[in-house]
């Protein structure tokens, strides 16, 4: 299946992060105060499929802490920091990537107990209180003691799932090295949920009360594959088929300033009769023309 655009040339369709090494616990979980401020930081944040991904990009490249962006008071949820070096070399990547894995993020809700995250996927839980309206996390340094904090708001309230009413949502559609969300009950506990593509398991990212985030593995076949999920603490079981795809980017030439050109975009795997969206994002607004807008979520087919 092939789709064309026009006048496109720089864009981000499905970009993986480079996920940070096990996670080393060695700071303990305290409420840190800035002792002097070296570093420059910038902050972002983005909401892609129920998850917040908070960036704090340095010189060296961006700390990303992964979290649920739905969050109300009294939830339990977890999530993962993921590291994306700067560098256009190999070493210039080690060295960043180096400097970026000492980084850590703390979670401080409002009236409760901070927690520290370093870089990978975090087991400890975060406990929001139930007078709690906003979340602070902050990129701390061990070296120099720095804090540079963005403020999650608490939603009022969120109706949860019953747990065991059987209701479990599955994606369709999974891309290697890409996140994907399923919809049920735990009682929020990190590990409690397992999730398999074929025979292979795929990591969890982050959760809550609510929903679960799993990474899909990156060498997957672009072929349909069975999906089973576990929750121990409700005893439930979940299977669905679901489409393992890869998507192949082509340019028809190399375009120079004041040119017009194609993408050629290829999706592989897509069973017959699936439905999937391609989101796409230009970067770069003030330098590309995109026809047909800067953000497209255009559908796709495995039937043209």
């Amino acid at each position: 299946m092939t789709k064309r655009f026009g006048k496109w040339y720089h864009f981000l369709v499905l970009l993986p992060l480079l996920v940070g090494q096990s996670p080393a616990w060695s700071q303990p979980d305290r409420d840190i105060q800035p002792v002097r401020d070296t570093k420059k930081v910038e902050i972002s944040s983005q909401v892609d499929n129920g998850l917040n991904r908070i960036a704090f990009t340095t010189d060296n490249g961006s700390v990303i802490a992964i979290l649920p962006a739905e969050i109300a008071p009294t939830d339990n949820i977890w999530g993962s920091i993921t590291l994306a070096p700067a560098g256009q070399s190999a070493q210039d990547k080690k060295n960043n990537f180096n400097a970026l894995k000492k980084l850590m993020v703390q979670l401080k809700p409002e009236n409760g107990t901070a927690v520290m995250m370093a870089p990978g996927y975090s087991p400890k839980v975060l406990h929001v209180p139930l007078d709690c309206s906003e979340i602070q996390a902050s990129l701390y340094d061990p070296d120099d003691r720095s804090l540079h904090t963005y403020r999650l708001s608490c939603l009022p309230s969120v109706p949860a799932k019953k747990a065991g009413d059987g209701k479990v949502e599955m994606p369709q559609v999974a891309v290697p090295k890409r996140f994907f969300r399923c919809g049920a009950n735990t009682d929020g506990s990190p590990g409690k949920a397992a999730c398999t593509i074929g025979d292979q398991n795929c990591p969890l990212v982050a959760g809550g009360p609510r929903d679960q985030w799993f990474a899909t593995p990156q060498d997957l076949p672009p072929v349909p594959s069975p999906m089973r999920l576990y929750l121990p603490d409700t005893q439930q079981m979940a299977e669905s088929q679901v489409s393992v795809v890869r998507p192949k980017i082509y340019a028809d030439k190399l375009l120079k300033v004041g040119d017009k050109g194609q993408i050629k975009i290829t999706v592989e795997g897509l069973k017959p009769g699936a439905n999937a969206e391609l989101i796409f994002r230009n970067l770069s607004p003030d330098v590309i023309s995109v026809g047909g807008g800067d953000y497209q979520v255009i559908p796709l087919s495995a039937n043209r």
